[in-house]
């Protein structure tokens, strides 16, 4: 038998091979030097590294339970929202009513331009006649023509 691979020694070590596996590698290892040597060295490797991690020491092996976190829904009481919706139609009543009166001093006036006749368009539109007029708050209307 050719002698056997890193791979499948270390699946020897670790107890991962089939019985078919376990059988033709003890006969082989009974066999060769070589391989025994190289499997005797693989299995201090490993048990020299479990015991470095402390994985052979049942006591340290301790499996942690699993706690499921819980849930709180945080009820604001009532009165908050009473609070909120209160503070909510102020600030409105605020807006519509103060809104209005403000509006009432105010002077609105509007101003249109409008070109009259033809427009030339061989000159600049600042040289050509327009009228502007102007609409106060009360409705009064004025024109202005600009020439």
């Amino acid at each position: 038998m050719k002698c056997i691979d890193k791979q499948l020694l270390q699946k020897y070590i670790d107890s991962e091979c089939t019985s078919e596996e376990v059988e033709k590698i003890n006969n082989h290892l009974s066999t060769c030097s070589s391989c025994f040597e190289k499997y005797s060295k693989m299995k201090k490797n490993a048990h020299d590294i479990k015991v470095a991690l402390e994985l052979l020491n049942s006591k340290n092996q301790e499996i942690p339970s699993f706690a499921y976190p819980q849930v709180h829904l945080k009820r604001k009481p009532i009165k908050y929202l009473i609070y909120s919706l209160s503070a909510a139609c102020i600030i409105l009543f605020i807006l519509i009513f103060v809104d209005k009166k403000s509006k009432q001093n105010q002077v609105s006036i509007t101003i249109v331009q409008t070109v009259t006749g033809q427009v030339n368009a061989n000159q600049p539109y600042a040289g050509q006649e327009f009228i502007i007029e102007v609409i106060d708050s009360k409705g009064i209307k004025k024109e202005f023509i600009i020439d």
